[in-house]
């Protein structure tokens, strides 16, 4: 009897062993790993964690949310500012910094969402029209009349915009400049990163505008939130002390927003809103 049941032990210690490997698959389990373990994996093998957050997503993408993204941005953080890792694995964990961050506030991703689908009209309007009108109707109800709710939303857009400009200096650094390169970076994924970061770092750009000049330095964030939801709510944009929010888009942006003319590149397009070919 014992010799017959040691071969079964063998194999589900095996089985189990093989579990274990991958931080995020013990037994497929949709749970998140604690903060902890996905910290130590994240400081002692960055490629493999990089590679566990690749596999969980693919399988259970949707379990990322408000609650548990913090705890995996902090640990892609990590991977990100860990020495000697090669660019390509830098420039993933900034890229999965981008979208994940998205997932720590549910009205940053309705946000996104409403201005892609906003982008033609905006671009269609007739001169004179109300654009304030349109882009007020962009903010989520709830967040309009909520000023705590508007803050944790920007601080969602800025947190993913960071990435994404993260992103596009890797990809500057590695002199990337075709999307087939990027092989973590599926085709029909490139659109939509590029429409994210433009999104995400206009929204840093608007916020950095009402500190007088836009430089990539906010310096007092609560104010300049408090001044952006006044002016979704109808208030006119102030005539004096503001910098040119559209400057990011220019021939030659300021050095915090440089990232964004490499992600844009990938689908051919450049700041001064052009086509590269």
């Amino acid at each position: 009897m014992g010799r017959r049941l040691l071969p079964g032990v063998l194999l589900l210690m095996m089985l189990l062993a093989g579990c274990m490997e991958n931080l995020f698959m013990q037994w497929d389990m949709v749970e998140l790993p604690s903060a902890d373990e996905m910290n130590t994996k994240a400081s002692s093998d960055p490629e493999g964690f990089l590679e566990d957050v690749n596999e969980y997503l693919a399988m259970h993408e949707d379990t990322i949310n408000e609650k548990n993204a913090p705890e995996v941005i902090t640990a892609l953080q990590i991977v990100y500012a860990a020495p000697g890792i090669s660019g390509e694995t830098k420039a993933e964990a900034a890229l999965l910094i981008g979208e994940i961050s998205l997932e720590e506030d549910k009205n940053a991703g309705i946000f996104i969402n409403s201005v892609g689908n906003a982008l033609d009209d905006l671009q269609n309007m007739q001169d004179g029209a109300d654009v304030s009108a349109v882009i007020q109707a962009l903010v989520p109800p709830e967040v309009k009349t909520d000023p705590v709710l508007f803050g944790s939303m920007i601080d969602t857009l800025l947190s993913s915009s960071d990435g994404y400009l993260d992103f596009g200096m890797q990809l500057q650094n590695d002199n990337i400049t075709d999307p087939d390169q990027i092989l973590y970076l599926d085709g029909g994924d490139i659109g939509s990163t590029v429409q994210r970061t433009a999104i995400t770092t206009a929204v840093k750009a608007v916020l950095d505008a009402l500190d007088g000049a836009v430089d990539g330095s906010i310096d007092d964030p609560e104010t300049q939130k408090t001044i952006l939801f006044n002016l979704v709510n109808g208030e006119a944009w102030p005539t004096t002390g503001v910098g040119d929010p559209t400057v990011i888009f220019g021939d030659s942006p300021p050095p915090a927003y440089e990232g964004l003319d490499d992600v844009l590149g990938l689908m051919g397009l450049d700041l001064s809103g052009g086509d590269q070919g």
